[in-house]
């Protein structure tokens, strides 16, 4: 049993070949920051989120995104790595992103997080009620 599965760790060591990088990126700012990889759509554009907090906000390619308090961010970078475009989700009472998920056959993202009273993701409004 053992000679066998040493002899399939062999071959699949000479068929398989390493991954190379295909681009890389930093994100970051002074502040401290949290970056998540939520995964790659149909045409192998990456999505990711992440939070941040501190009023010098974090650095995303060319954007610097601020907010008073911890905030929160969605970006989209292309199957190039171009920085395709990135959405702030600001609050004044702080916000954060919990999770996402893309829908690969619809071309969607879902995204679930909490924030208190109300929040902009980028230009849209959201308002709870007690």
């Amino acid at each position: 049993m053992r000679s066998i599965f040493i002899s399939i760790l062999c071959l699949f060591s000479q068929v398989l070949t390493a991954q190379t990088w295909q681009w890389s990126h930093q994100i970051g700012g002074p502040s401290s920051e949290s970056i998540r990889l939520i995964g790659t759509d149909a045409l192998a554009a990456v999505y990711i989120y992440g939070g941040y907090s501190g009023t010098s906000g974090v650095y995303i390619g060319q954007d610097t995104l601020y907010a008073p308090y911890g905030a929160a961010f969605i970006a989209k970078y292309n199957s190039d790595g171009n920085l395709a475009w990135v959405r702030n989700c600001t609050s004044p009472n702080g916000i954060g992103i919990n999770g996402a998920v893309i829908d690969t056959v619809a071309n969607k993202l879902y995204v679930a997080g909490v924030y208190i009273n109300s929040c902009m993701l980028d230009t849209c409004m959201l308002s709870g009620l007690y």
